[in-house]
């Protein structure tokens, strides 16, 4: 399971050699699954244009605000007049570091950073996983396999449109640091504790600030870990690794704290937008983990098979035959390494956290509690959490460790094959596991970018800056008005003025109540509230509206009319 005895200089090169080859394989394979999207990098997005449009907006917010004021960071220029504007998603602030390159050398190109970031979440969730796999086994082919089942898992395919979902590829790093300072806990140079814990916490916070989810819930795996590991080799040796976790917890704490009040704040209003029943319909079905998407190349069979409704949550945490029977091979090992009880005990626990609040089987809903109840109602932040099953990624990625265990013993046992043949099965078995999750090409819808923006955004980003807007429609109950909205915050990364529309898994407080007011616009009331308000301009979509734009008037002046029906008027104050 190491790698060939040699000087030290030789291992280490051995070791980046092994790397470099493992992330040219990870970008070749997500290159070729997702062809369609490389093609059109520049000016389309993956799957819809629902989520991908809004999260772009969420993307290039980050880096506008970073290069122009960053003190408004969590503000955002949707949902005008309310403040926070990011805090009503997944903020993606952990993409800063990759976001800001990407968007200010492709000269502000939206639709290709946020393109990269989706290509790049597959090839880093493979190498990260790659670097954490090889140190725990020793196995480069088992290290390779464990890249593969995290970065292309079904949990992470079936998620094609939510890049904070796919943007999970800090977590493989926080665990590799977590082993590193549990390691230097025990050496004799303390200073090398702390910068694995510095490490630790950077990555820790760098995957907080892209899912709010991923950080409750790999803090939760963590403390578990942390407790076994406690008990298994006693206080005296744990102290050290123990204090400098603490310390890095209190330090991300204080870090952290002012993105996630404002979400802390929110619960106040969670129990009428993300109550009980919310919760049990994202949480996992015990069948859930037996079948793939439709869009599966090699299992879209077994949705139908299984009866999965049209209207299910859509759950896929069917882990593949090869990654079973490998992890099954590894847990042999449990007794001879310890690490494996406990990433087996967190895939045990994550699978039944994933499960929510009751227990699913096949529709059928029991009525006695599950574990994760205790955390919904006990521990602030997960009362505003509606989808359990998104535990399983931590599962997913301690899955894929102990099928790389389990290769590493399959190498071990095959020692005596010639290296060809023991080559030619290990590249079988991660080709086989790569064909248990491909799915068939995606849609890739184009969208305007540069000059092709359409002529009303291009009027817009003329206008003097801080100019608020309303475009109608407005609100979000409506699916056709909401993907409006989403587009509406796409355009709004063109010109960047204040918009009253906005998309989000909540709403300001009031905004919906809003919305009805403003799509009844120009009556009084609505034309009250903007003036209120002080939105400067109203623009008609008289496509999406679905009528005609209301006649000028003196009460609604025009301000430019398009050849594509966009109407603009001119919000002065009532007589």
């Amino acid at each position: 399971m190491d790698s060939p005895s040699g000087p030290p200089v030789s291992k280490a090169r051995a070791a980046w050699r092994d790397a470099l080859l493992a992330c040219v394989a990870y970008v070749a394979i997500t290159a070729l699954l997702f062809l369609p999207l490389v093609r059109n990098i520049t000016n389309a997005f993956p799957v819809d244009l629902g989520d991908p449009p809004n999260e772009s907006w969420l993307v290039a917010w980050g880096v506008h605000a970073l290069t122009t004021a960053p003190s408004q960071l969590l503000q955002g220029n949707i949902y005008f007049p309310h403040p926070n504007a990011l805090v009503y998603n997944d903020n993606l602030l952990g993409l800063l570091p990759l976001s800001t390159p990407l968007y200010l050398l492709s000269g502000h190109n939206t639709a290709f950073t946020y393109n990269a970031l989706y290509l790049l979440s597959f090839v880093m969730c493979g190498i990260f996983t790659f670097l954490l796999a090889r140190r725990l086994t020793g196995s480069v082919a088992g290290a390779f396999l464990a890249g593969i089942i995290v970065a292309y898992s079904p949990y992470r395919m079936v998620h094609l449109s939510h890049l904070n979902q796919l943007s999970g590829q800090w977590l493989p790093l926080v665990l590799l640091f977590w082993e590193r300072a549990r390691a230097a806990s025990s050496d004799e140079r303390r200073e090398t504790l702390w910068v694995e814990c510095v490490a630790l916490g950077v990555f820790f916070a760098l995957q907080a600030l892209c899912s709010i989810y991923y950080a409750a819930f790999l803090a939760t795996c963590l403390l578990i870990y942390l407790a076994v590991y406690v008990r298994q080799v006693g206080w005296e040796r744990a102290r050290r690794f123990t204090i400098g976790v603490a310390l890095t917890g209190a330090a991300l704490a204080a870090v952290l704290l002012p993105f996630f009040l404002p979400y802390l704040r929110l619960q106040g209003r969670v129990g009428t937008v993300r109550g009980p029943d919310q919760v049990l319909y994202f949480s996992a079905d015990v069948r859930d983990f037996l079948h793939m998407p439709r869009f599966s190349a090699l299992y879209g069979w077994t949705e139908q098979a299984l009866g999965v409704p049209l209207h299910d949550a859509h759950q896929y945490l069917f882990p593949g035959l090869v990654a079973l029977g490998l992890a099954a091979l590894g847990w042999r090992l449990r007794r001879a390494i310890p690490e494996i009880r406990i990433y087996g005990l967190i895939l045990a626990v994550t699978a039944i956290l994933s499960l929510g609040l009751q227990l699913k089987l096949f529709d059928r809903v029991f009525s006695f509690p599950l574990p994760f109840a205790l955390l919904y109602d006990h521990v602030p932040l997960f009362h505003s959490f509606r989808d359990p099953a998104r535990f399983f990624y931590v599962g997913f990625v301690c899955l894929a460790l102990l099928a790389a265990w389990g290769m590493a013993a399959l190498e071990s046992h095959l020692g005596s094959w010639r290296p060809a043949r023991r080559f030619a099965l290990v590249a079988l078995l991660c080709v086989v596991a790569l064909a248990e999750y491909w799915i068939n090409p995606i849609a890739t819808p184009h969208v305007a970018v540069g000059n092709e923006m359409p002529p009303v955004y291009q009027w817009l980003k003329a206008q003097p800056a801080q100019t608020p807007v309303l475009e109608l429609p407005i609100g979000q109950q409506d699916a056709v008005i909401w993907s409006h909205q989403a587009m509406m915050t796409y355009y709004a990364t063109y010109h960047w003025q204040p918009i009253v529309n906005g998309v989000g898994g909540y709403t300001p407080d009031g905004y919906e109540a809003d919305a009805r007011i403003l799509n009844r616009w120009p009556d009084a009331a609505s034309s009250r509230l903007l003036l209120q308000w002080g939105v400067k301009y109203v623009i008609w979509h008289a496509d999406w509206t679905g009528r005609a734009a209301p006649a000028a008037t003196a009460s609604r002046p025009l301000a430019a009319r398009f050849a594509d029906g966009v109407t603009v008027y001119k919000v002065v104050a009532l007589h």
